[in-house]
């Protein structure tokens, strides 16, 4: 990592020695703690737990400086129905089962199978889609088939076609065999022509038919092929005479009619008709281009085939509208569309509920999202006037009132310790009654009132999912892009749960509670202190050291170094803030336990480091020293008459003490020792490194500083870099190459 040039100084020999690392220098160290590899032969140097899912991994430093811990922080790759119980090595327990799983993607790696059945509205035909054919473009494309609604038959009538001014009847063709229908002009009226109710309001279709105009008339000489409301509409002016024309026209219905008018030049009216002048149709054919498709049956995917579905085609929400694609999921109208649904036995509690859907209206009676087809009380999910989860008893917040955007509702029904969340914040906790989920329940419906809007997706478990809740939220916040879920913010927070010990004695750092993990990651992005250096971030942290280890001296000497980042402590809430603590399992002889411990005071900021002879012999730093260190070295040996405590800020001596001269003979750890303090929740502190070595090692502290100091830019008092960049010289001269 670094050489030594003193004999090029005037000072002693070179002394190459590049490529070697920290623990290469010194070695024989207890524990190594680090955010880079010091040496060790492990790659790895901390394990993560992200707080979306809980989900565990073991990185290397490389992984921590080239982004892998955030974006494996930010990410989610589990689909729900493959999540794992969690257990204390991460999620790999057993999978978790769902009672009933509905979604337009798969939820499952595994899952092949179709996620709906779809009935298009131009012909009735059904038929099943997976995933990958309803986003591909594949279902649309079933749905928006040309299928020819209407052909016309004349030949025993007008075959529904009604006059819109005028009189008709079915004719022998004036040119070929077979009957057509013939259209008299024979009033005083602005549109002159034959129509039939054949469309669909809203639908593309393409009208073609074959006319004949003969010469004999006095004013028609042109017809007009539209639906009802011109909307669909192509003008055939001064058509040929005595033959048949063919005519086309394409376009959205306006109107349900399909209808042929008559022109005079380039007007419908006509002033003086005789009823003499007439125009013939025939092979009259309707195609629809485009279609509605709506779902006859939402499959289960988890595997229980409790399978969603409405046999009655106005009560079929849609997802194809127009011939498009509906964003957001199935889309229920508010009026009469809902989805029954068959468990096979009721569900009793607990119950959990995951729903991801997007609201067309505020208003309270049209969000009834989930309810038993009978009984009462029962199992109910609704926003009548606010979130509501009710089984047997209500359980509401009004605050969290019903919006258009994307929602990701949850909810646990399991009587007293009921909850719901709305994107991932706690709406209201309490009592939602004992009912569990009835066997015959409806999606979208609660009696008479029905659900309006799109629904993505709705899974229920017929167990507890609490403490799995947060990984559920992750991996469909980031599916459907709900803002606020920090999976898909990309603002979720990594932890430590450990820091691993690269001397090669396993010595760990850990900590299994959640909740006094320090962080790596925070909001998605990696931690630095505020010099920059990346570290730990330990507020209300603590990682335990393992105890009853045999990690310290016989002779009661030690050497430690930290590379640290610590705040204003007077602005704590803990007295004495232990930062690091390794205390002796007994007194072993010696006045008290063996230290040091370094700590904080919370009345003058001062940082303080008990020797090894505790009471007597500590040092410390003044306020201004702790505010600035480092890099915090403290030695000390009990059997020198001098400087037998010694602690040094940024490799420069800052205090010591003679009194430390009681040896402790105990080699093992206690429980109590620890890096962090969880006791402080207001301050925060950082830690990049902490280096435990059971031996004074004052001989090699300038070369340890130096390979710290390189690497994380530290610059000591009385060193500095050199104008090229590429040396460093420290307070006694001696030049290091930098890394």
């Amino acid at each position: 990592m670094y050489l030594s040039l003193k004999g090029s100084l005037g000072h002693t020999a070179i002394t190459d020695r590049v490529g070697e690392s920290l623990l290469q220098i010194a070695e024989g160290s207890s524990a190594a703690y680090s955010l880079r590899n010091l040496g060790s032969d492990s790659p790895s140097v901390v394990r993560v737990r992200r707080e979306s899912d809980n989900a565990e991994r073991d990185f290397t430093a490389q992984d921590i400086n080239t982004s892998v811990v955030e974006n494996w922080v930010n990410q989610q790759i589990i689909p729900p129905l493959d999540l794992r119980e969690l257990t204390p090595t991460g999620r790999d327990g057993p999978l978790i089962p769902a009672a009933a799983a509905y979604s337009l993607r798969n939820l499952s790696n595994s899952y092949t199978g179709n996620v709906v059945e779809v009935r298009r509205t131009s012909d009735d035909q059904v038929r099943s889609f997976t995933a990958v054919e309803v986003s591909n473009g594949t279902l649309v494309d079933w749905v928006n088939a040309d299928v020819i609604t209407y052909t016309s038959d004349f030949s025993a009538g007008v075959d529904g076609w009604f006059s819109i001014q005028g009189a008709m009847s079915s004719v022998d063709d004036p040119v070929d065999a077979g009957k057509v229908l013939m259209f008299t002009i024979n009033d005083v009226a602005t549109q002159h022509g034959a129509g039939r109710s054949s469309l669909d309001i809203g639908t593309q279709y393409t009208l073609q038919a074959q006319v004949y105009v003969p010469s004999s008339n006095v004013y028609i000489d042109g017809l007009t092929l539209s639906d009802g409301s011109r909307s669909i509409d192509s003008q055939y002016k001064q058509i040929t005479k005595d033959q048949w024309v063919p005519v086309e026209a394409s376009g959205v219905a306006g109107n349900a009619n399909v209808a042929v008018y008559a022109l005079d030049g380039p007007s419908i009216n006509f002033q003086d008709p005789a009823g003499t002048d007439v125009f013939y149709i025939r092979n009259v054919v309707i195609t629809q281009t485009t279609a509605d498709g709506h779902v006859s049956t939402w499959y289960d995917q988890s595997g229980n085939t409790k399978h969603a579905t409405q046999a009655t085609p106005a009560s079929q929400p849609k997802i194809v509208d127009a011939g498009v694609l509906v964003a957001g999921g199935i889309d229920f109208d508010g009026t009469d569309d809902y989805f029954d649904l068959d468990l096979g036995a009721d569900l009793a509690q607990p119950n959990s509920f995951f729903m991801s859907h997007t609201s067309d209206t505020t208003s309270p009676v049209f969000n009834e999202y989930f309810d038993s087809a009978v009984g009462s009380p029962r199992t109910l999910l609704d926003a009548v006037t606010g979130y509501r989860l009710t089984a047997g008893v209500n359980l509401q917040d009004v605050s969290f009132l019903v919006e258009t955007n994307r929602v990701l509702f949850s909810a646990f029904a399991n009587s007293t310790s009921s909850f719901i969340c709305k994107n991932g914040v706690s709406s209201a906790v309490g009592d939602a009654g004992t009912e569990g989920v009835n066997q015959f329940s409806d999606i979208g419906r609660s009696g008479i009132r029905y659900y309006d809007g799109k629904w993505d997706e709705f899974i229920i478990y017929n167990s507890d999912q609490s403490d799995n809740r947060t990984a559920f939220e992750a991996n469909i916040g980031e599916v459907y892009g709900i803002a606020g879920i920090p999976a898909y913010d990309n603002t979720v927070n990594g932890f430590v749960e450990t820091w691993y010990d690269q001397s090669g004695n396993g010595n760990n750092a850990s900590q299994l509670t959640a909740s006094q993990q320090p962080k790596i990651v925070d909001t998605g992005v990696l931690v630095t202190d505020r010099d920059g250096k990346v570290a730990l971030n330990g507020k209300g942290a603590k990682l335990d050291l393992p105890d009853d280890t045999p990690m310290l001296s016989a002779d009661g000497t030690y050497s430690l170094f930290a590379v640290v980042d610590f705040d204003d402590q007077r602005n704590g809430n803990d007295q004495f803030n232990d930062i690091l603590r390794f205390d002796s399992k007994t007194n072993g002889g010696a006045s008290s336990l063996r230290k040091p411990l370094i700590y904080l005071r919370q009345g003058t900021g001062n940082l303080e480091s008990t020797g090894p002879s505790w009471t007597s012999g500590s040092v410390g730093y003044t306020l201004a020293e702790t505010l600035s260190v480092q890099l915090l070295t403290t030695i000390a040996n009990p059997a020198l008459l001098t400087g037998n405590n010694t602690l040094y800020a940024d490799g420069v001596l800052v205090s010591s003490s003679d009194l430390a001269t009681s040896v402790n003979t105990e080699t093992r750890l206690q429980i109590d020792s620890q890096i962090f303090d969880n006791q402080e929740t207001t301050v925060t502190h950082f830690l990049s490194e902490v280096i435990y070595y059971p031996s004074d090692e004052s001989a090699k502290r300038a070369a340890i500083e130096n390979n710290i100091d390189n690497h994380y830019g530290i610059t000591s008092v009385g060193s500095y870099v050199n104008a090229a960049g590429d040396s460093y010289i420290n307070a006694a001269g001696d030049t290091y190459l930098q890394p």
